[in-house]
Parts: structure tokens; sequence; C-alpha cells
């Protein structure tokens, strides 16, 4: 297989992950209880989902029409969390290719590695503190920017 391609080898790993349901709190605590969060009450038939790709949601990610304050001294009724709506889609790709070349009695290896090959922003997830005025937002990127990556070993 060497000799077929020359001493070349090209290694990918790719991944794909589909984002979380939500957790909308209320931002203001106005139940009662001690230290817990108070969810927000749902507007029957509001889709809290907003529409466009990633970078088009990035500050409404949430439509915040779809709830409405609890009112004091009562626990709303959003589930703990909201599976009509998700965290963002991640997507990433490592590519590598290396050249194995022999020199003599010894032998050199150069690998180039790229990491987020396609610079992919995996954006985290919203401000689910309903009430804030950061609610709905997202703020935060994680993961690699692109970097690439030389190596060479010479074995002897």
């Amino acid at each position: 297989m060497n000799t077929l391609f020359g001493g070349w080898a090209v290694t990918a790993v790719g991944s794909y992950q589909s984002g979380f349901p939500v957790q909308v709190y209320q931002a203001n605590n106005n139940s009662g209880l001690f230290g817990s969060n108070q969810r927000p009450n749902l507007v029957a038939g509001v889709d809290p989902k907003t529409s466009g790709s990633n970078t088009d949601r990035v500050d409404a990610w949430l439509d915040p029409e779809a709830w409405t304050a609890a009112d004091p001294f009562t626990l709303g009724d959003a589930p703990r969390t909201d599976t009509r709506v998700r965290t963002p889609f991640k997507k990433n790709w490592d590519i590598a290719i290396q050249k194995m070349q022999r020199l003599g009695q010894t032998s050199l290896m150069v690998r180039a590695e790229i990491i987020n090959a396609f610079d992919d922003a995996n954006f985290r997830g919203p401000n689910t503190a309903y009430g804030l005025a950061s609610f709905s937002r997202v703020t935060e990127v994680g993961g690699f920017p692109r970097m690439v990556q030389l190596m060479a070993r010479l074995a002897w």
C-alpha cells in the first residue's frame, strides 16, 4: 500500500453532535423557595425556536414570546428541559497528511496536522435566564480555532 501512494497517508476524523435540550429558568426567583430556580410559564401555541443558520440566530436563539414570567410565590409550568429547542449543532474535522521517505538506512517522516480543518465555529448554548436583557443570546464559542501543526521525524 505504501508503494501505491508513494509513501503518502491521509487520515481524517470527523465528529457531528446534535445540540442538547435547553433549560429555561426565570432570572428573578420570586417563588419564595430558598435557593431553587423558578421556571417561567409556557405560552400555548408559540414555538420557541427561531429560524436561520447558527450564525443568523446568535443574537436571538430563542423566541422570548414563548414564555411569560411566573407570578410571585407560584411555580411556572415550563418543563425542566424544553425539547422543542436545542443548543447549537457542533461539527469538527481534523485531517493529517504524512509522507514517509527512506534515506538509505534511515527514514524521514514529515507530517502536517490540521485541527478544525474547516474552521467551524462551535457555538455554546444560549443564555436561558428568562427576564435578562441577554436572554437567548449565544455569547461563547467553544472548541479550537483552525490550527496547523508540522512535524518531522528522522529514524535511524
